[in-house]
This record gives structure tokens, sequence and C-alpha cells, in this order.
């Protein structure tokens, strides 16, 4: 989000399931976003980090959606985590979890009723289905959290690089006398 070629450049490594990450998506993104992204001094890039099977099916739905759509859709993730998480019963899960990996997303997500979420952003039923189908959806997120595992070292999240330099701050609160103090100001 933002200037492609701004002063700083802001990477977010989250997870769409974590608590921590919901906080900061609560906390900073709106001040992010206005302040420092509209400003042209700061770009934003979201990637993932999967912890869990319903993080990937959550991830792949996002990243289905229009480029314009995606950080309003992961901000109203965040806001829904625990509505959205608590749809998966245990038993449910055991059943999900017997099945081989690769045939365990499209069910996580219709008991996450991720079907509904995304119907009431636009996104058709057809289109839904064929996100979930398309192991090169899975596959790209999948790489991504092995990248930052392997190459980065990115083992928790949230985990902010700030023009390359991981941060230690997972709190809004943290986090923004560093971007200011990287922005210059």
């Amino acid at each position: 989000m933002g200037n492609p070629d701004p002063p700083v450049k802001l990477v977010e490594y989250a997870s769409l399931t974590c608590p921590h990450c919901a906080a900061f998506s609560e906390e900073g993104t709106t001040a992010l976003r206005d302040t420092y992204v509209r400003s042209g001094r700061v770009s934003w890039e979201y990637r993932s980090l999967l912890l869990s099977g319903p993080d990937l099916a959550m991830t792949v739905l996002a990243r289905c959606q229009a480029p314009a759509a995606f950080f309003p859709t992961i901000q109203q993730m965040f806001a829904q985590q625990r509505e959205i998480m608590s749809g998966i019963d245990e038993a449910e899960g055991a059943r999900i979890e017997a099945l081989p990996p690769e045939q365990q997303v499209a069910p996580l997500a219709r008991a996450m009723d991720l079907d509904t979420f995304f119907a009431r952003r636009g996104m058709p039923e057809s289109r839904f289905s064929a996100c979930l189908a398309d192991p090169q959806n899975v596959q790209r997120v999948t790489d991504m959290t092995n990248h930052a595992m392997q190459e980065l070292q990115v083992s928790q999240t949230p985990t902010f690089i700030i023009n390359g330099d991981r941060q230690q701050a997972d709190r809004w609160s943290n986090h923004e006398p560093l971007l200011r103090a990287a922005i210059g100001g």
C-alpha cells in the first residue's frame, strides 16, 4: 500500500489468526494508513506468516480479492478474528485434520463460514470455490511463509521490518516512534 518508492519501506509479517496481530491492526492501521502511508513517506507491505490451517484458508481467500480490497479485507478479518475462529468445533476440526493437507483448505474455509464472509464483500461462490481449488494460490502463501522462516529467520507474528531492519515492536505504541525516526521526524 502506498508510494512504490518511498523513503521508508515497512514490511509486516503477520498471521490472520494471531491475536497480537489483530490487536496491532485495531490499534495502528488507521494511523499507519492515514498518517504515514497517505503522506507518501511510507509504503506498507503485508506478508503472511502462516501459523495454522485456518490461517492458510483465510490468507488464500484474502489474496483472491481485488488488490484495492486486500487491506480492508484483512482489517475486517482481524476485527472479526474471534468470531471466525469460533466457527470450527472440535469434532469438525478433527475430521478436517484427518484429510490430506491439500484437501483441508476448502473444508476449513466453509467451517469458519468464510463463504458468507466473502460473499458479503462481493465474492461470488464460483470465485470462492475456484480460489480455494487452485493449488497455486495455496503454494504462493506457503512459499511466502517458507521464505520468511528459512531465509529471513522470521518466526513470530507480528514481525516488522523497516528499510530492511527487523524491529522489536509488536504494539503500535512501540512501533510508531520507530516509523517516525525512520522518516526523520
